[in-house]
């Protein structure tokens, strides 16, 4: 059984509920105040700015496509970092493609969906990459690609 609070915590709580409230119309009005406001980041806007899908915007920036969907659905909501990154995607997007080495990827045209063919006929010769990629692992092979021309982002 939970001990019952003093008189004076009560008050004590009552009395910073009050003074938030106060504050919260004093920002409301314009005054200085101190606090710290959170805008929401439209992710959708920013995505449909640079002209690319989901996917497409998962897959550049190295993000999970899952987590693009909840964003932009309002499941989830960015996290400070990921509010950061998307600001600067915002403002200065060639400049997070530089930074984050993604501009072979930018400039790749969309992966293609679908089972990738095999290059060999025995399953042990039989491979997922491209021909003339280097082994790149569970890592997309990015070999001959960046000489396609995908739309500029913008």
């Amino acid at each position: 059984m939970a001990k019952p609070k003093a008189a004076s915590e009560v008050y004590d709580a009552g009395d910073r509920m009050i003074a938030a409230l106060e504050e919260a119309v004093a920002h409301k009005g314009g005054a200085e105040t101190g606090a710290v406001v959170h805008r929401p980041v439209d992710v959708g806007a920013i995505r449909r700015r640079l002209g690319v899908s989901q996917e497409r915007f998962a897959e550049i920036f190295d993000l999970a496509p899952t987590v693009i969907r909840d964003w932009e659905q309002g499941r989830r909501a960015p996290d400070r970092a990921a509010r950061t990154l998307l600001r600067i995607i915002d403002r200065e997007p060639k400049a997070a493609i530089r930074a984050l080495d993604a501009e072979a990827l930018a400039l790749a045209p969309p992966a293609k969906r679908g089972r990738p063919k095999a290059t060999g006929t025995s399953p042990k010769t039989m491979r997922s990459e491209p021909a003339g990629a280097v082994g790149l692992g569970p890592q997309r092979a990015l070999v001959g690609r960046a000489t396609h021309k995908a739309p500029p982002l913008r």
